[in-house]
């Protein structure tokens, strides 16, 4: 029966609880056991609680569908996300496009002498040799500090090494 509540639903229980006392207050009504004024009060009360729960589960029935909507759309997302590659994307990106991914993918960059690590979203830190990513290290002592280094491309002459983010 539509509007009827679902088996399971917490005002089901309830609101066949006000139900019956309509019905018994009726019979009370027709058997002269009550008065009409107290009658007419009584069902006004018992009408008006009933209408309030099943109001209720018509809002919990719209939030339950709504959610279950999402959810819907939400696998479809991931759907398509899991036959997403990366690569193919990175590719078509524009450079702006590209920095959105980096800046939405990559938490943070922390840069040693000999290595990289990269923190990215949900992922443990990943070290990176300098190699991997193109980069060489050159050394040079220079007064107290001693040692430092100098990042460059591979095959760029020293000190003309820009981040792309710099551009």
């Amino acid at each position: 029966m539509a509007g009827a509540p679902r088996m399971g639903s917490r005002t089901g229980p309830r609101l066949g609880e006000l139900v019956e006392r309509r019905r018994k207050l009726l019979e009370l009504f027709y058997a002269d056991k009550l008065s009409a004024d107290l009658f007419a009060e009584q069902k006004v009360e018992l009408t008006r609680q009933i209408a309030a729960l099943r109001s209720s589960e018509a809002v919990a029935a719209g939030r339950r569908e709504e959610s279950s909507d999402l959810l819907d759309r939400f696998d479809e997302v991931v759907a398509v996300l899991s036959q997403l590659s990366i690569g193919d994307v990175w590719e078509e990106a524009t450079d702006r496009e590209r920095r959105v991914l980096v800046e939405e993918l990559v938490e943070s960059v922390s840069l040693f002498p000999d290595h990289l690590e990269v923190t990215i979203a949900g992922v443990p830190k990943l070290n990176v040799t300098l190699q991997e990513v193109g980069l060489r290290e050159t050394l040079s002592s220079r007064g107290v500090g001693g040692a430092s280094s100098t990042l460059t491309p591979r095959g760029a002459p020293a000190g003309e090494f820009r981040l792309a983010a710099e551009r």
